[in-house]
């Protein structure tokens, strides 16, 4: 009966040919590292439209290894780009830092557009007062003058009313931005980083409370 190799022999004379020892490659060195291709997901929908791709795919790395490295702006995962989970979660978590900052900067601007409100209705309540203690005046009737508590008071009451019908805003939520924006000097910090991105408009609204 002829001899015909096992699949064991075929595997040795392959391993000795290419100048391995048969015995060591059986018995590898732990710990053994294998690396599996993941299968990348591609992104696919309108849903997915305008979101950049912070982090490069594995594919495009190991294709244009010398090439620059591209700005995330560059590289659409619109649906056309083929990427790992790792990357399309890390890519996805920079977008979404990115417009959380975004949002900081815009409710930074808010908070400065509520404190200029605030200054323009004061002048208004003050120049209103002003009319009606002349009319008294011109009466012979005593003048009423009001302390500067209760004009803040009665600025923050008109500011809010305004607010709270040319908006969606809640109330208590409105009351919030304004006390931001009533002190600028003293939340001048948080105002700044509002400014910056570094921090949300409801962090802010919390320390200003704390």
């Amino acid at each position: 009966m002829p001899y015909l190799p096992s699949v064991t022999d075929r595997i040795e004379r392959a391993l000795r040919g290419a100048g391995l020892d048969p015995g060591r490659a059986a018995r590898p060195a732990f710990p053994v590292e294998l690396a599996w291709p993941r299968p990348p997901v591609v992104l696919r929908g309108p849903g997915w439209a305008g979101l950049v791709a912070a982090v490069p795919s594995e594919q495009t790395a190991a294709a244009s290894p010398d090439s620059p490295p591209q700005s995330p702006s560059k590289t659409p995962v619109d649906g056309s780009v083929g990427l790992s989970l790792e990357d399309a979660s890390g890519a996805l978590l920079a977008q979404i830092e990115a417009l959380e900052a975004d949002r900081a900067r815009l409710d930074g601007r808010i908070v400065a557009a509520y404190g200029a409100l605030r200054t323009v209705i004061g002048e208004q309540l003050d120049e209103h007062e002003q009319t009606i203690e002349m009319a008294r005046a011109a009466k012979g009737l005593p003048t009423r003058g009001m302390s500067p508590a209760a004009r803040a008071v009665g600025v923050d009451e008109a500011v809010l009313a305004e607010l709270t019908t040319a908006t969606a805003v809640p109330h208590l939520e409105a009351a919030r931005r304004l006390r931001l924006a009533a002190a600028p000097r003293r939340y001048a910090g948080l105002r700044s980083r509002l400014a910056a991105g570094t921090v949300s408009l409801l962090h802010a609204t919390m320390i200003a409370e704390a």
